[in-house]
């Protein structure tokens, strides 16, 4: 193996890692929501902080992680956000509500700082490759869902039904994973060009559709995860279960968050999975609401195959909707910092319903009305043209 070809295998494998550890220190709360509100003593609304938080951290830090990893480098920065990711898993274990919730918000800001910085990395670092490489960081990002969901409960149950150790137990990969990003740092200063959204984009309305479908998107992955184990739970379901559910859906995500970014390479084929990734998502739920423990299982997979392709059209649009490189870092950065903000209104959303309606029934209906301006965006955003003043027709067939 070449000296060239090994250090790509390494950086592969350092993104891998650490998109890997990015999801399971949130996807981890949700089969114990139900345990961590009784034992706080936190209302519906309260509990949906500790994924709203996190959320709320990834919109407000999505536009400075640029400008950090251009002043002191990418590789530092993200050393720094998986420093506060391990820090913010292990003080959100500690037993006070304060630090429950100080733990939520520095994890959540650690992970913000991964989520822009690590696929920088993937489009500085494989160039001409950037399909096959963010479809390699998804599938990690959606693997790290899948085990923080399914993996979490039989380990509190395993160490005696404390919740605070299964939730610290994530604080160990990603542990693992700051020391090899911390041994990959060199005097190098690897710089990214800074990025600030111009007037130009919050003024197009091709931007907004774009930010717009990935928000919604992001809402109803952050809602669904955060609350749907514990409606099963209240239909009879047990909470390991619950939680191996979740994680079915995630790792049903992987497949499709591969595939559509590859598949879905020209405007008809972007507005056919639009259409039937909003379906499925739509009859994903409406099974939620009618027979949501008969056929939880068949309900999560249509889910996670539909969030999967969701997420990878939203990427997909921020990429072929852009007139230039420097373009799609702008629009990723108001799609993402926006995008996060609106989904941040979820998980508490859901909370306070439920708490107001006695049930799940209203928080469901409210994630099926949400779907239709999802599939206007998503068929709005799907038109062959290109953010911009002039809008230039470019060749946006291309795979990315």
């Amino acid at each position: 193996m070449t000296r060239a070809r090994s250090g790509q295998v390494g950086i592969a494998v350092a993104v891998s890692l650490a998109a890997l550890s990015l999801r399971p220190a949130i996807t981890s709360v949700a089969p114990l929501l139900t345990r961590i509100q009784s034992s706080a003593g936190l209302s519906g609304a309260e509990a949906g902080l500790l994924t709203t938080i996190p959320i709320v951290a990834f919109g407000a830090c999505s536009f400075l992680a640029p400008g950090l990893g251009r002043r002191i480098g990418i590789e530092v920065t993200v050393v720094g956000a998986l420093t506060l990711l391990v820090t913010g898993i292990a003080l959100r274990s500690a037993p006070t509500v304060a630090t429950l919730l100080v733990g939520t918000s520095l994890l959540g800001v650690g992970i913000a700082l991964g989520n822009v910085l690590v696929p920088a990395v993937v489009k500085r670092d494989f160039p001409g490759r950037e399909g096959p490489a963010t479809g390699l960081y998804l599938v990690a990002l959606t693997g790290g869902a899948a085990l923080g969901a399914g993996v979490t409960v039989p380990i509190v149950d395993a160490v005696g039904g404390s919740w605070r150790i299964g939730l610290a137990f994530w604080a160990v990969p990603a542990a693992a994973c700051l020391v090899l990003w911390f041994r990959r740092l060199s005097g190098v200063h690897h710089d990214i060009a800074p990025v600030r959204v111009d007037r130009q984009y919050w003024r197009d309305p091709l931007s907004w559709q774009v930010t717009l479908f990935f928000g919604i998107q992001s809402l109803g992955f952050y809602a669904t995860a955060a609350w749907l184990p514990t409606d099963f739970e209240q239909h009879g379901i047990h909470a390991a279960t619950a939680g191996w559910l979740l994680s079915l859906g995630a790792l049903c995500q992987m497949s499709t968050a591969f595939a559509v970014p590859a598949l879905a390479h020209s405007p008809l084929r972007q507005r056919g999975a639009v259409v039937v990734a909003v379906a499925m998502s739509g009859a994903g739920l409406a099974g939620v609401l009618v027979w949501p423990a008969t056929g939880a299982a068949a309900w999560m997979v249509l889910l996670g195959l539909s969030q999967g392709a969701t997420l990878g059209l939203a990427l997909t649009f921020i990429l072929v909707r852009s007139p230039s490189v420097s373009g799609a870092a702008q629009l990723s950065a108001m799609a993402q910092g926006v995008g996060y903000l609106l989904a941040s209104v979820g998980p508490a959303t859901l909370g306070a319903l439920r708490d107001v309606s006695g049930g799940w029934t209203v928080p469901v209906v409210a994630l099926l009305v949400v779907l239709a301006p999802e599939l206007a965006c998503g068929l709005a955003a799907s038109r062959p043209i290109v953010v911009g003043v002039d809008r230039p027709r470019l060749e946006v067939g291309k795979s990315l």
